[in-house]
Formats: structure tokens, C-alpha cells, sequence
């Protein structure tokens, strides 16, 4: 079975608590991602919500080896002093939405997200993982989340208790305006880690541009030191990543600290991946329907360990279970293509 861990879903339903900021929605990023999702910025915000759940769950549908998706909650802005900061948050999905999500749709894990300097973050952490939570959600860049700050002790300790990891951004990010990139530093999980906390770093543990590798080693380093620091594999396959990608394939011993996920609807960059390749190979990748499967395949193919794919239901929160009701998909991948690549590798997961 395999789960994707990193799924994002955009939302403007404010009944929920969601929004996207309208200085984000002029942006050239989020025009991007809607024209790549058949969204039409010019559609009211319920078409634009239900176009992107049906693109969303489409690509799921027809995808033969992802079963499930966990739909990533992402809190707002806070400033030092705990104050919800509205002009200074480009986008918030709400757990609310996140949470009727995964009720109404069996494909879909709830991944909720609370801002360890809200007052309330403990009382809202404690609700959520009763009603089923699966992982906690920050990208500290844009939230303005310090993971060494005194606060988050207490974010951590009830992570700890509900078995609850933490799956954070890593380096710098791109994608939303940032409060401070320095707060994507991996170093500052330590505290989170030190406490018990399963730490997932986003893309690898890696950042992007010249500090790319130092990035990814410093998250080795944690991984080194400890067990419970696990990495995923979203937007590796995004053109500004590959470098990391390539890396990350030099040391497969710690391929078993890595988690599935795509960071959907990031853009992939396949042609630049899969240049060299088996013909064979990146035909049979770029003829599939599903982002999920064409995401899938590439990681396979390049030589991820079968582990990778696998991991997130073991690393996942404890409420995982309540939620699977899709009957796994046999992922048995075209053999004959892809041993011709990877040497003979028993293609069957």
C-alpha cells in the first residue's frame, strides 16, 4: 500500500476558516498551479474548489499504485507574540476543510495544521488527533514557526503523546512569500526530535539553489543521531530539485528513513529527470495518465528502495488505521521496461 504523504489542497471556503489572500491569487505562482488544475481564476470560489477536488481526485482514480492522499491543512501567519496575522498570510486551508474531506472521501487522510504560538495549539491538537488526525503540517518559512522557540516544548510534548509526526518544510521555500527563510533550517527540528517527535523534513531535507547538499547533509546528520527523523520525496522531481535528487540516490542506507510523497500539484520537471534514460522507460512514464503514477514510476525507476514507498503507514499517526477503507491497488510495475533500467530489480512491490 502506498500512501502519499505531502498533498495540498487550496481552498477559499471562509465559512471553514480557508482562504487565499488576493495579493496570492494575482500571483504568477498561484495562475500556474490553477491553469495546471483546469482551475479559471475567474470562477467563483465553490467552481473553483470543486474543480480542484475533481482534478485532484481524478488523478487518484486512475492512479495504479497510490492509494491514498493525505491532505495537508496549513495554518496562518502568526507574529513573535502569537497574533494572527491576516495580511501576512498568503494562504490557510483549514483543519475544518481537511477534516470534511477525509469523512466525505475515502481516498483522502486528514493532515491538520496548528501554529505552535496560538494559545489554544495544545487544546487544538488534543481535538484533532481524537477526531483522527494523521500528521501535523508547517512550512515554519511562511507561518513564522522558530522550532527551537520555548513554545513548541508543549506542541511537541502532545505530538508525543498522540504519536503524531511532524511534517515540515525544509530550506527555502519558494512557492509562498516567507516571513524568514532561515526558519526552514533542518537544525531547528533538533528540539523536536530531542523531544520524541517523528520529524518528516520536506523534499528530501533539502533546500534548493547553491545550499542544496549542505541542506540534505545536515538532515543525514540528524538522521545519524536520530531514529525518529524520517524524510519524504516531495518536489524532488521539480526542476530546481533534481541535484538533490541525483544526491539523494548516492546513499540508499538512508533510504529507509524515506516517506512517499509528491507535494501535489508542484509541477514536475520530467524531462530534465528522466534524460538518459531507458527509452523505453520515460515512454512508459510520461504515457501515464496520473501525476501520482507518473511521480511513482520516476522514483522507482531512478532506484529509490522499495521501503520508501511503503514506509508512511508505519510513520503515520495511530488513526491511520480508522481510515483505510480502499482496497490496496496491486502494484506490480511493468517489469520488462524497467528491469532493462534498473538491472534486473525484481519490479514487483
Amino acid at each position: 500500500m502506498t500512501i502519499d504523504c505531502h498533498v495540498h489542497f487550496i481552498s477559499d471556503n471562509r465559512s471553514e476558516g480557508s482562504f487565499v489572500s488576493r495579493q496570492f491569487k494575482t500571483s504568477l505562482t498561484y495562475r500556474i498551479l490553477a491553469s495546471q488544475l483546469g482551475v479559471d481564476i475567474r470562477m467563483s470560489e465553490p467552481e473553483q474548489e470543486r474543480t480542484y477536488l475533481t482534478v485532484l481526485r481524478r488523478q487518484l482514480y486512475q492512479s495504479k499504485f497510490v492509494n491514498y492522499a493525505v491532505l495537508l491543512g496549513l495554518d496562518a501567519t502568526y507574529s513573535d507574540a502569537g497574533e494572527f496575522l491576516p495580511d501576512r498570510t498568503p494562504i490557510k486551508t483549514s483543519n475544518k476543510t481537511v477534516m470534511r474531506l477525509a469523512h466525505d472521501y475515502s481516498e483522502f487522510l486528514p493532515g491538520i495544521s496548528v501554529h505552535p504560538y496560538r494559545e489554544d495549539a495544545v487544546d487544538k491538537i488534543e481535538e484533532l488527533a481524537e477526531a483522527g488526525a494523521v500528521l501535523c503540517k508547517w512550512v515554519p518559512n511562511t507561518q513564522n514557526i522558530d522550532g527551537t522557540d520555548p513554545r513548541c516544548r508543549r506542541v511537541y510534548r502532545t505530538l508525543v503523546k498522540h504519536q503524531l509526526p511532524l511534517l515540515t518544510h525544509c530550506g527555502r521555500e519558494h512557492t509562498l512569500p516567507t516571513v524568514d527563510q532561515s526558519l526552514g533550517e533542518p537544525t531547528r527540528m533538533q528540539v523536536a526530535l530531542e523531544s520524541g517527535v517523528k520529524v518528516i523534513l520536506a523534499h528530501g531535507g533539502s533546500s534548493t539553489l547553491q545550499d542544496a547538499i549542505p541542506t540534505v547533509n545536515a538532515t543525514f546528520r540528524l538522521m545519524d543521531r536520530f531514529e525518529n527523523c524520517y524524510a519524504d520525496l516531495s518536489a524532488l522531481l521539480a526542476p530546481g530539485r533534481v541535484k538533490v535528487l541525483r544526491y539523494w540516490l548516492t546513499r540508499p542506507e538512508y533510504h529507509s528513513r524515506l516517506l512517499f510523497g509528491t507535494d501535489y500539484p508542484v509541477p514536475m520537471g520530467l524531462q530534465q529527470v528522466l534524460f538518459g534514460m531507458d527509452y523505453r522507460v520515460s515512454q512508459m512514464i510520461t504515457s501515464q495518465h496520473s501525476y501520482f503514477d507518473k511521480y511513482f514510476l520516476t522514483l522507482w525507476a531512478l532506484g529509490f528502495q522499495e521501503v520508501a514507498f511503503k514506509n508512511a503507514i508505519d510513520v503515520l499517526g495511530p488513526a491511520t488505521q480508522q481510515w483505510l477503507q480502499v482496497d490496496p491497488k496491486p502494484t506490480v510495475l511493468p517489469a520488462k521496461a524497467l528491469q532493462a533500467q534498473i538491472g534486473g530489480r525484481d519490479a514487483v512491490l
